[in-house]
């Protein structure tokens, strides 16, 4: 009977522990899913800081199976601009404690506004990016090079590729820069606005002084 009992207790035991490395592993195969879609949430309209330089964000390279990151539909999945060899992963990002826009969590991701419209529909989507940390560059270092006609490609949740392309690009104060963000030009129905850090580092605040944005207008999927 005492045999029986030990025995009992030992399959108790290995089940246990058996549902404990197959928790373990979950969480350790999601947990890359998790941080690519790490979200912030706040108010609608960022402070006049627009994006936030405030934060420790990650440098190393993210490697992720393809397959293993979605999003809802109607959320974009990747933002790709062949011109300056940029295909990166599109996070939710909200609004910071300090009243600014929040950046994604890496310097090689981007980040969907998710207090602006999605990419395709009528009014102003905002996707921002890092121009760069403190030892490499960020994945939108270079968007200030695009050029009028230039194409930006969204891939959505759906898997649909939508295509816009460049109006024009310009560098602000950070005090200027939200007006061309976030308004909309009312000749053009469905936009996309692009931001990143840009101008002199200054060590003290540990910001940028410049914003650039890039403004693109909908051209439709691409097939």
């Amino acid at each position: 009977m005492h045999k029986t009992k030990a025995n009992r207790k030992k399959r108790t035991v290995a089940v246990f522990l058996v549902v404990l490395a197959i928790a373990l592993l979950t969480v350790s195969g999601f947990g890359i899913w998790d941080y690519l879609k790490t979200t912030r949430t706040g108010d609608d309209m960022p402070s006049s800081e627009v994006v936030s330089d405030v934060g420790v964000v990650s440098e190393k390279p993210v490697t992720v199976s393809d397959a293993m990151y979605t999003v809802p539909s109607h959320q974009p999945r990747t933002i790709q601009i062949p011109r300056l060899g940029i295909n990166a992963y599109v996070q939710k990002v909200g609004i910071e404690k300090n009243g600014a826009m929040s950046t994604p969590s890496n310097i090689n991701f981007a980040g969907w506004y998710i207090n602006s419209r999605s990419p395709g529909e009528s009014g102003v989507s905002i996707i921002n990016g890092h121009a760069g940390g403190r030892y490499s560059p960020g994945v939108f270092r270079q968007i200030g090079q695009l050029q009028p006609t230039d194409k930006l490609y969204v891939q959505m949740g759906d898997m649909t590729m939508r295509e816009f392309s460049v109006l024009f690009v310009n560098t602000y104060s950070v005090a200027e820069a939200s007006t061309p963000l976030f308004n909309d030009d009312p000749l053009i129905d469905k936009e996309l606005h692009l931001i990143t850090c840009d101008g002199v580092f200054n060590d003290q605040t540990q910001s940028y002084d410049k914003r650039t944005v890039v403004v693109a207008r909908y051209v439709g999927v691409h097939e």
